[in-house]
């Protein structure tokens, strides 16, 4: 798998350009339910957390921005990834993700209004400039 689709997930138009990718269903992707992104199918990068709804690692820490992770950290640290392994909160999806994390192409600052990973990258300043 490429680097893209296992830290950052693609867009279907990119992933079906994937000589892997299966439209069946097969090809080892999930699709996360939030973003709509494809990823490989790694239980380490998905999490169930509302009923039968799996979403990718970054939809679910990257909901949980500021005011929200004060009001839900108890349940933001306590989850686990669809392995049932414990993620470590917020710290430990950095630890997790980071290393694989595109900063200048990351679809999470516009769609979830800003990104932990982005905020953990060494330079990085999303804010425009001007």
């Amino acid at each position: 798998m490429s680097a893209a689709l296992r830290g950052d997930g693609m867009t279907e138009a990119q992933v079906t350009e994937l000589p892997e990718f299966d439209a069946d269903g097969g090809g080892g992707l999930f699709m996360c339910e939030s973003c709509v992104r494809y990823f490989e199918d790694d239980p380490m990068l998905q999490v169930g957390h509302s009923g039968s709804a799996v979403t990718c690692l970054h939809c679910f820490f990257n909901g949980y921005l500021e005011d929200l992770y004060v009001d839900f950290r108890d349940f933001i640290d306590a989850m686990t990834d669809m392995a049932g392994q414990p993620i470590g909160g917020v710290a430990g999806y950095v630890e997790r993700c980071l290393a694989l994390h595109d900063s200048e192409a990351c679809p999470w600052q516009e769609m979830a209004g800003g990104c932990h990973l982005c905020d953990a990258a060494p330079g990085f300043d999303p804010r425009p400039q001007g």
